[in-house]
């Protein structure tokens, strides 16, 4: 290999002053001259010790961080759409003026218009949005710790399988990183990614079905608001008739009009639930391929914005 460098690692479970600790052992095979020369790093990490309490993301610290956090994506999601959308826009009044549809002053202006109003309009309501996004972020936090909960007592996961559900990635990608580094500083970034698809793709699993679960509750609640606003206009509406001595047509009529309403709901509840789940999955995927690509070109950072860019490029697949 002149020089080049082979890493493996090996993950064993040992125990260390009564605690359960994962070591592991990255050998590197250097050709060094006519000599092969075998060398073993020893990692060794406390088990479950990335897990979080059930209230920990409630701490003044920590809140204050995350809020920041899903307030700065929130942002750069509103400004991402409005460029996309920009240039969209742009397009179709590029295509008029080569048409000779409108001229170039009208062309202009038309673009000017639109940059003014979309602008004003997607950031007035911003305060609105990133709270929305906070409280969601929140929600899904609790949620996902009561799944955590659940795996450990009601699942009996062992150890090992509830410390990849509740790996940290952006810790766990420093530590690969440790680890197959060789004495140059540098490390096998295919290697890294392969280790870290794997990692995102467990780490990943509890929140996506967090996230999945909040929105499968507003879904459900928005058709039970939709429901009771049926209901009260119905009842407001055989009201009215009662005084004019047609309810019995009316109640009849919406009997019949009352079971077909409940069968669309239904089937329309169900179309979003399964386009929801595929949705996710998807994301879940993508997720994972972007904090395995963001791992390889920077361990940690790089694991978490690439998670996200590669849910949101999931999602507008998607979408």
């Amino acid at each position: 290999h002149n020089g080049g460098y082979k890493h493996e690692s090996y993950v064993l479970p040992v125990l260390q002053n009564g605690s359960q600790h994962f070591t592991t052992l990255a050998s590197s095979t250097a050709n060094r001259g006519d000599n092969n020369v075998l060398v073993f790093r020893a990692n060794s990490r406390k088990i479950l010790s990335d897990r979080k309490g059930a209230f920990d993301h409630l701490n003044t610290n920590t809140l204050i961080k995350s809020s920041i956090r899903v307030s700065v994506m929130q942002a750069s999601q509103i400004f991402a759409t409005y460029l996309t959308d920009q240039m969209e826009a742009e397009q179709e009044r590029d295509d008029l003026l080569s048409q000779g549809k409108i001229t170039l002053t009208e062309f202009e202006e038309e673009n000017k218009k639109w940059e003014t109003h979309q602008w004003a309009l997607r950031w007035n309501n911003f305060h609105i949005k990133a709270v929305h996004a906070i409280l969601r972020f929140q929600a899904v936090t609790l949620i996902m710790r009561l799944y955590e909960k659940i795996c450990e007592k009601n699942l009996c996961l062992s150890d090992h399988t509830l410390d990849k559900l509740t790996k940290d990635p952006f810790k766990s990608a420093i530590r690969k990183r440790n680890r197959l580094e060789n004495d140059n500083s540098s490390y096998d970034k295919g290697e890294m990614m392969k280790q870290m698809f794997k990692t995102c793709l467990w780490a990943n699993a509890i929140s996506f079905l967090s996230d999945f679960t909040v929105q499968q509750t507003v879904v459900l609640y928005g058709f039970y608001k939709f429901r009771k606003r049926k209901r009260r206009l119905k009842n407001l509406y055989e009201l009215q008739n009662k005084d004019e001595g047609e309810n019995n047509c009316v109640v009849n009529y919406a009997d019949d009009s009352n079971v077909n309403e409940i069968g669309g709901m239904m089937f329309s509840f169900f179309m979003k639930s399964a386009s929801l789940s595929v949705s996710r999955t998807i994301g879940l995927l993508g997720a994972s391929a972007g904090g395995a690509i963001g791992s390889a070109i920077y361990p940690g950072w790089g694991t978490l914005f690439g998670t996200q860019i590669g849910d949101s490029a999931a999602g507008s697949i998607c979408g």
